[in-house]
């Protein structure tokens, strides 16, 4: 109805998604920040805290996450850092404004070709869920967590139902907390350099 309305094949849009809420059925769910940095801690893997990062400050899928190229990240007129995610069969291409931890997350990583996280871009796009799941084993968080919890996650600190992160602005990155833990070693300044 919303993207018909916008369009013009309707007049307006009879469903009020301020006064209607939708009825949540994943039985995905959301992590609080101490697993998210639990997470984070469990790997040393540089590229894994990098999806992760990217998963909770963006609400992307995986798939999306892992596979992001340095050239998604884009600046606007006022010198704002966005990261676009394509289009799929859901939606269409998104820019979302990097969250300052981000921001300086992405500023820490080596840039040894064109991904963010080359060493998930070269996993098999189906193996990728099975090495998240030892991150889960590792930081010893219960069965069930997956990396769509990151989505849920955002979607409950930003005040939205899941069912309407379709609707979350491009500036609602903004209203989540830091959740950076210390960084691994080839993030400090002067190894990159060596």
């Amino acid at each position: 109805f919303e993207r018909a309305s916008k369009t013009g094949l309707i007049p307006w849009n009879p469903v009020s998604l301020q006064n209607d809420q939708l009825v949540e059925s994943s039985s995905v769910r959301s992590l609080e920040v101490w697993e998210i940095q639990g997470l984070l801690l469990a790997t040393r893997i540089l590229d894994w805290r990098t999806c992760i990062y990217i998963g909770f400050y963006t609400a992307c899928q995986l798939v999306d996450a892992a596979y992001r190229r340095w050239n998604d990240l884009v600046q606007d007129e006022a010198g704002r850092t966005y990261l676009t995610l394509p289009a799929n069969q859901r939606r269409d291409e998104k820019k979302v404004l990097v969250h300052p931890a981000l921001l300086d997350h992405f500023n820490s990583l080596p840039r040894c070709n064109e991904f963010i996280c080359p060493t998930l871009a070269k996993l098999e796009r189906w193996t990728a869920d099975n090495h998240f799941s030892q991150i889960v084993l590792s930081a010893k968080l219960e069965k069930g967590v997956t990396f769509r919890c990151l989505r849920h996650t955002f979607a409950r600190l930003v005040g939205l139902p899941i069912k309407r992160l379709d609707t979350a602005g491009p500036e609602a990155p903004l209203a989540l907390p830091d959740i950076r833990v210390p960084p691994l070693p080839c993030q400090l300044p002067g190894i990159n350099q060596k």
